[in-house]
Parts: C-alpha cells; sequence; structure tokens
C-alpha cells in the first residue's frame, strides 16, 4: 500500500498510523519496511533512538541560519520523491510535504517572508511527481474539531509541537483547503471526534476498502491462504 497521512497535530495521525501497521500486518504480512516516515514537521526530524538530540540540534540551527529551512525541506521532500521507494509494496508517509506547505509560512522564521511563495510551489511540484510516479497513492486528512485538538493539546502536551494554540483553526483549514486541491483520486477524510482508537482504524479500513490496489488484493488472499495452511499443517 501507499498511503500519505495529512493534517494538524493532536488529530491522531501517528495513532492511526500505528493502527495501520498492526491492521496490515494482520491482512498482509510483514511490510519491508515496519514504520513511518513521519520526520518532516520542523523541528521534528528525528524517528531513531537519537531524535531527541537530533531536534535540539535542528532548532539551533535554524535560529542561527534561517535560510537552511529552505534548503533541508527541500532535501527531505526529494529525497524521499526517489522511484525505488515510491513503487515499492508499502510506502508509507506522514505529512511529507503538506507540512511544509501549511506550516512554513506561518513559522519557519525569518525566511518565510522570502520564500513563502516556494513553500506552495515545492508542495505542487512534489505532487505532480508523485502523481505521476504512484497515481494510485491514497492521501488520508486525519482531522478533529478545534476544541478536541485544544484539549488534546492541554492533556497530553508534545515536546517542541510545531502550531500555536491560536492558529489551530487556520492550520485546519489549510490542511482541508490543500487536500480539496490534490491531483489525486484516491482520498478519505477520518475525523478523530468522537471516534475511539479503533473505531478510528476501523473507519479507515472501511474508507480506505474501496481504494485498495488488486497487488494488495492478491497479497490479502495470498495471506489468508498461507495462514490457512499453517493451520492445517499446525499439529
Amino acid at each position: 500500500m501507499q498511503i500519505l497521512i495529512i493534517g494538524c497535530e493532536y488529530t491522531g495521525k501517528t495513532t492511526l498510523a500505528q493502527g495501520i501497521t498492526r491492521w496490515h500486518e494482520e491482512m498482509m504480512g510483514p511490510i519491508a519496511y515496519p514504520y513511518w516516515h513521519d520526520h518532516f514537521v520542523l523541528p521534528n526530524v528525528g524517528q531513531g533512538p537519537d531524535s531527541q538530540a537530533e531536534n535540539e540540534a535542528i532548532i539551533e540551527l535554524l535560529k542561527t541560519v534561517p535560510s537552511l529551512v529552505e534548503k533541508f525541506q527541500r532535501f527531505q521532500f526529494l529525497y524521499h520523491l526517489q522511484p525505488h521507494l515510491l513503487r515499492g509494496d508499502d510506502f508509507f508517509l506522514v505529512n511529507w510535504y503538506y507540512a511544509d506547505a501549511v506550516y512554513g509560512p506561518l513559522y519557519y522564521g525569518d525566511f518565510k517572508s522570502s520564500w513563502e511563495p516556494g513553500h506552495q510551489w515545492l508542495a505542487q511540484f512534489v505532487e505532480h511527481e508523485v502523481k505521476a510516479l504512484v497515481p494510485e497513492m491514497l492521501l488520508t486528512l486525519v482531522k478533529a474539531s478545534p476544541d478536541v485538538i485544544r484539549e488534546r493539546m492541554h492533556r497530553n502536551p508534545l515536546p517542541n509541537c510545531p502550531i500555536k494554540e491560536s492558529d489551530i483553526e487556520i492550520v485546519l483549514d489549510r490542511f482541508e483547503e490543500h487536500f480539496t486541491n490534490s491531483l489525486f483520486d484516491a482520498k478519505i477524510t477520518i475525523d478523530t471526534t468522537n471516534l475511539t482508537v479503533e473505531q478510528t482504524l476501523k473507519d479507515f479500513v472501511h474508507r480506505a476498502e474501496p481504494f485498495l490496489r488488486s497487488v494488495d488484493r492478491q497479497r490479502i488472499l495470498n495471506h489468508q491462504v498461507l495462514q490457512q495452511t499453517k493451520s492445517v499443517d499446525s499439529p
């Protein structure tokens, strides 16, 4: 599967991604890269054991040389455009170039005034390339009401959260706008306002089912046969 999840912080993107991973393994077996690329929202760029140190270093670097924001983000987006990544059986991302398109004009330091039009241009360029390479990419917008996001923000504050509480409505609207204007044909929306973790995953599976690729449907069938065979062969 190729899935791109987008949305404001605290809507439940990471939790949904973890659920999709479990569902994927149950339905199709282990994936080649059992993790999501979820490192596109500055300053949170690390995913490994040294992620906190990396994030702190990025914060200091961007304070010192704000122009590196554009260079660093451009590197991240274009690196993940490599065909061998996009054309694999599974490729999972969170916010990717959408993070820059939404958060860049709002937050990315003194450099934003001169680069603001570039945030939109870069997002459009990447999307055209992805559409050509992976026309069946499933774009998933995860959203929640502003009040619920504020409640989650107060209950479980994230370190280095990139958004301001006063901007929640603006951020939600901008993600919605980019989602609506996206070039992708396969698009679904998940509203987690009143859903539990289990209900959110169930809603995703239901909405995503019509957009499963033929290769994914075949993998599900193959995995079912394999599991049945193992069950019969077990003593």
